[in-house]
């Protein structure tokens, strides 16, 4: 299976074959596998793309709660500091959110096209490449937020048995939509120009398959998630909280790494259907 180049160009749609669905299934165990193998086999390079990045994310969610136990928009407010509430908050959220893309993208590079590929071997950089990167997960995650509030309106608002039929439908919608249209993040992560058009054409046929392929790793690492909490009446605060964004960190990468692996088998089956 040949890695997709490392291009700066918009893939055209209409240059896209028609699936045969009988056909052409994503192999769910064997792409998280090679996923966490590839993980497995680069890990030293991997630690030390995303370390810098990691730590910056933990110390932005850690040390204010280490500082401020009763959360520091409390006490800004019990200062008569004038912010809206919940502004803070915010702001460490944009603040990780601009330290996660540099992970994202070096994950992405590392799994489809090497070692060789990083930007930067502490992970610390960014371009144009980040931006676009970022903006397209801003997109993803706004559309995730009005299927949100899709499901929330419904559970308000619904009348059983018909709640019940607004409730599963939103939420499925969020947990089937949203991974089909994550396939911009590696295109983009390797230089490519993608489309939400084109990522929702390309896993045609395999919607579900690609979702299990993105939860999969995350629900097996929730029991350790679980764990590094409950550290929190025997270890100190800082270490509890710190374990738990590492533990984040980790469940991230490694569905990072299976989007990654399903990329390369959805663009290598593409590519065996282009006429030559």
């Amino acid at each position: 299976m040949s890695d997709p180049v490392d291009s700066d160009r918009h893939h055209e749609d209409d240059l896209e074959p028609e699936w045969d669905p009988s056909v052409h299934r994503l192999p769910v165990w064997a792409t998280i596998r090679e996923a966490v193998q590839a993980i497995a086999k680069e890990w030293k390079a991997l630690l030390k793309a995303t370390m810098w990045p990691t730590l910056a994310i933990a110390a932005i969610n850690v040390l204010p709660e280490v500082e401020y136990p009763s959360g520091v928009d409390t006490y800004l407010q019990d200062i008569g500091f004038p912010l809206p509430l919940n502004t803070f908050g915010f702001g460490v959220h944009l603040l990780s959110a601009g330290f996660a893309m540099p992970i994202a993208i070096s994950c992405h590079r590392l799994v489809i096209l090497g070692v060789g590929s990083l930007p930067s071997a502490w992970g610390l950089f960014w371009s144009r490449r980040e931006t676009r990167f970022l903006g397209w997960s801003a997109l993803i995650g706004g559309i995730a937020w009005v299927l949100l509030l899709v499901a929330a309106f419904s559970l308000e608002y619904g009348v059983l048995p018909l709640s019940l039929v607004l409730i599963f439908v939103p939420v499925a919608n969020l947990v089937y939509v949203i991974p089909r249209l994550s396939l911009v993040l590696p295109a983009t992560a390797i230089g490519q120009r993608p489309t939400l058009k084109g990522s929702w054409r390309l896993s045609r046929s395999n919607g579900w398959r690609l979702v299990l392929v993105m939860l999969l790793p995350s629900l097996v690492l929730i029991p350790l998630s679980v764990g590094s909490l409950l550290l929190g009446g025997i270890a100190p605060q800082f270490l509890s909280a710190f374990i738990g964004v590492l533990v984040a960190v980790l469940s991230w990468v490694i569905g990072i790494a299976a989007l990654s692996k399903a990329f390369c088998w959805f663009t290598a089956e593409i590519e065996a259907k282009s006429p030559s």
